[in-house]
């Protein structure tokens, strides 16, 4: 697998990918209702278009299939990080969490912060990052346990 650079054709990939892996993987920590409003069927693709070119975003790339994706603010937040539910514990995740840590390093960045989810954090305690606050978020109507997730890049040049 080969790790690239997000190009805007790989937008409708992504936002396909993204709601397919929400309503498989994580529909055991998170309801129907929660999972809706997370991944809603008319995704705002003006506003993630905005969200792709506001950031550095990578690619898993499986021969031309397109096996996650994450990307990174300049501040050094993980804004989006996503495995194809059919990609799932294939190495992919550690792949592009290597690329961000390497470009992060790269842009002279201390530290990486993500917003986590419960279905991601076992995933993201072991890449090293730690639990900073654990807290209840809300989104179209519905209320998400998530964790804000920080990891130091410091000891680790």
């Amino acid at each position: 697998m080969q790790v690239r650079s997000y190009e805007e054709e790989d937008a409708s990939v992504l936002m396909d990918l993204f709601r397919e892996t929400v309503h498989t993987v994580c529909r055991a920590d998170y309801s129907p209702a929660q999972l809706e409003a997370w991944a809603p069927e008319g995704i705002d693709r003006h506003s993630w278009a905005k969200r792709f070119a506001n950031s550095t975003t990578f690619i898993g790339d499986e021969n031309g299939v397109i096996t996650g994706f994450a990307n990174l603010t300049g501040d050094g937040t993980i804004d989006m990080f996503y495995v194809h539910k059919d990609w799932q514990s294939r190495g992919v995740g550690t792949h592009l969490m290597a690329k961000l840590e390497h470009f992060a390093k790269e842009q002279g960045l201390s530290r990486l912060k993500s917003d986590v989810s419960l279905t991601a954090k076992a995933f993201f305690l072991r890449k090293g990052f730690h639990v900073e606050k654990a807290y209840t978020k809300e989104a179209r109507g519905q209320r998400f346990r998530n964790h804000i997730m920080i990891k130091s890049l410091e000891s680790s040049k």
